[in-house]
C-alpha cells in the first residue's frame, strides 16, 4: 500500500527562515573569521616590519629602532608599507610563505592594502622614546645597590659645592688685589695704617721673594692653557669637528604623524639610569670609542662646542671647579695645613713693601693651594687614574712650597689609587648637572654621527629611526563589504 507524503506551507515557512538564520549564522562567522584572519595578518606584517631593527643600533647602542629611511637619503615609508603587504596576505593564502606555498583562501579574501596612519619617531617629544629605551635598557643592566652608589655620590658632590666658600680661587685673588690696591692708595695718600686693620708678620719672620711667592706664581699660571698643563706627556689632544649641518641639532627633525602617547614623567633615578647610560655608551678622553667626527663625545655632551679640543678645555674647567671647592673644604677643617698657611701669609706681608692684612693673604693661599692640588687630581684623572670625591690627609698629594715648582710636580708620574672615582664616573656626575633635555639632545646627536662614521650608513638620520607605527589593512571579501583593521606596534611590547 502506497503511501502519500505532505508538507504544510507553515512547515515549509519555519524551515525556511531556519535556513535563512543558519546562512546569516554563516555568513557572520565568514566575515568575523575573515576580519580574524585580516587582523593576524596585520600583526604578522607589522611584526615583519619591526624585526628589521637597526642592527647598528642595536650592536653600540642597545636600542631597538627601525631605520624608517631603508638606507636611503630620506624617509621611505613606502618601502616599509611593501613589506608590510608582502608578509599580510600570507594567514589567508593571498601571499606566499618563506617556503614558497600558499594556503587555500577558503575566506575568500582578496588581496590586501596597506597604509600608514600613525607613527612615532626616536625623535617625538624631545627624543622621549630614545630616553625610555635607554632607561629601560640601563635599569636591567645597572644593579639596584650601583644606583643607590651614583645618588651618594652625586649628593657628596652637591653638599661639597655647597659648602665650600664662594668663588674659589678666582675669588680669593680678587680679594687679594683689592686689599693691596687699597694698601697701596692708603701708602701713596701717606696715611697712617691702623694697627687694627693691618696685622704683619714678626720682625724675623723670612722674607719671600716674587719667585716663592704661592700667589704670584698661581697667577702666571693661570695665564697659561690648562691641557697643557694637565694632559698626559706622551699623549695628544684630538682635533676632531664635527659640522653642525652633520647633526641632528644642527637641522629641523621630521615629526611623527598620529604620534602615539608617552607620558613624560620622569623621576630623579630615571635621570641618574640615563646619566650612566651615556656614560656606557659613549666615548671621552681616557675611553675613546674612535668613531664617528668626535673623539671626546662625553665632552661634548656636557659643552656641545664643535671640537674636541674646546669640549675638553671646558670639561677641564669644570672639574678644576669641582675639585677646587672639595679640595678647599678640606683645606678648611685641617688646622695644620691652615697654620701652615697662615704662617706663610705672614712672611709674605713682612716681604711686602706695601703692607696687607694677613687674612685676605691667608685666604688667597689657601685657595691657590686647593687650586694647585686640583690641577694635579685632574691631571691623574686624564691619566686614568682615580681620586676621591672626599680629600683625607692620607690622599692629600701636594705641600704648600711645593707651589713655587708646581709645573714640574705636574710632570710627576701618577700613583695608582685603587679608591675614588675616575674621569668617567666624574664625567657622569657633572652630566647629572646638565639640563636633561640638553643631554638628550646632544646624545642624539652622538648617536647620528657615530652611526654615519660606519661604512655604508653615511645618509643615516636619527628623525627617520620609527619607535612605534600604526597600520590600516584592508583586505577584499567577496560577497561582502571589505574588511578593515587597524594595528598598531612598538619596541616597548
Amino acid at each position: 500500500m502506497k503511501r502519500k507524503g505532505s508538507i504544510t506551507v507553515y512547515l515549509l515557512m519555519i524551515c525556511s527562515l531556519l535556513l535563512l538564520f543558519a546562512c546569516a549564522i554563516f555568513y557572520s562567522l565568514r566575515v568575523e573569521g575573515a576580519r580574524v584572519m585580516v587582523q593576524a595578518g596585520a600583526k604578522q606584517g607589522l611584526f615583519s616590519v619591526f624585526a628589521r631593527y637597526d642592527p647598528d643600533l642595536l650592536e653600540r647602542y642597545d636600542l631597538l629602532f627601525l631605520d624608517g629611511s631603508c638606507r636611503t637619503d630620506g624617509f621611505a615609508p613606502g618601502t616599509l608599507l611593501h613589506q608590510v603587504e608582502k608578509n599580510t596576505g600570507i594567514p589567508w593564502g593571498a601571499g606566499r610563505t618563506a617556503s614558497g606555498a600558499q594556503a587555500a583562501n577558503i575566506w575568500q579574501l582578496g588581496s590586501p592594502s596597506a597604509s600608514i596612519t600613525a607613527y612615532t619617531l626616536a625623535t617625538d617629544q624631545s627624543g622621549e622614546a630614545f630616553y625610555r629605551e635607554a632607561v629601560s635598557w640601563e635599569q636591567a643592566a645597572l644593579g639596584v645597590k650601583t644606583l643607590q652608589k651614583v645618588k651618594e655620590q652625586i649628593k657628596a658632590a652637591k653638599e661639597q659645592e655647597k659648602k665650600a666658600p664662594n668663588g674659589g680661587v678666582e675669588s680669593a685673588l680678587a680679594a687679594y688685589d683689592r686689599a693691596e690696591a687699597e694698601a697701596k692708595e692708603k701708602k701713596s695718600k701717606k696715611e697712617p695704617v691702623q694697627e687694627e686693620e693691618v696685622s704683619v708678620g714678626p720682625t724675623n719672620q723670612t722674607a719671600v721673594s716674587a719667585k716663592e711667592n704661592p700667589i704670584t706664581i698661581i697667577k702666571e699660571l693661570k695665564k697659561k692653557g690648562l691641557l697643557a698643563l694637565v694632559f698626559p706627556a706622551g699623549q695628544e689632544v684630538s682635533e676632531g669637528t664635527v659640522q653642525s649641518s652633520r647633526l641632528l641639532s644642527g637641522r629641523t627633525p621630521l615629526e611623527g604623524m598620529g604620534l602615539v602617547p608617552m607620558a613624560k614623567n620622569h623621576t630623579i633615578s630615571d635621570k641618574l639610569l640615563f646619566c650612566a647610560y651615556l656614560a656606557d655608551h659613549l666615548g671621552n678622553c681616557t675611553n675613546s670609542k674612535n668613531v664617528g667626527s668626535l673623539t671626546y663625545q662625553m665632552e661634548y655632551l656636557l659643552n656641545g662646542r664643535k671640537s674636541d679640543r674646546e669640549n675638553l678645555e671646558q670639561t677641564v674647567r669644570k672639574l678644576l671647579l669641582a675639585r677646587e671647592a672639595a679640595n678647599l673644604l678640606y683645606l678648611e677643617t685641617d688646622a695644620g695645613k691652615k697654620n701652615e698657611a697662615r704662617t706663610l701669609a705672614a712672611a709674605i706681608c713682612a716681604s711686602l713693601a706695601v703692607p696687607i692684612a694677613e687674612e685676605p693673604v691667608t685666604q688667597a693661599l689657601l685657595a691657590c693651594w686647593a687650586y694647585g692640588e686640583s690641577l694635579m687630581d685632574v691631571r691623574t684623572l686624564l691619566a686614568g687614574g682615580k681620586v676621591p670625591l672626599e680629600k683625607t690627609k692620607a690622599g692629600w698629594q701636594l705641600d704648600l712650597k711645593d707651589l713655587a715648582g708646581l709645573v714640574e710636580r705636574l710632570k710627576d708620574p701618577v700613583k695608582d689609587r685603587t679608591d675614588g672615582l675616575d674621569y668617567g664616573e666624574y664625567l657622569q656626575i657633572l652630566l647629572y648637572t646638565n639640563a636633561e633635555t640638553l643631554c638628550i639632545k646632544r646624545s642624539l646627536d652622538m648617536l647620528e654621527d657615530t652611526v654615519r662614521g660606519i661604512k655604508g650608513r653615511e645618509n643615516f638620520r636619527m628623525d627617520c629611526c620609527i619607535y612605534a607605527m600604526e597600520i590600516q589593512v584592508e583586505a577584499e571579501l567577496a560577497g561582502a563589504s571589505d574588511v578593515i583593521v587597524t594595528e598598531k606596534r612598538s619596541y616597548e611590547n
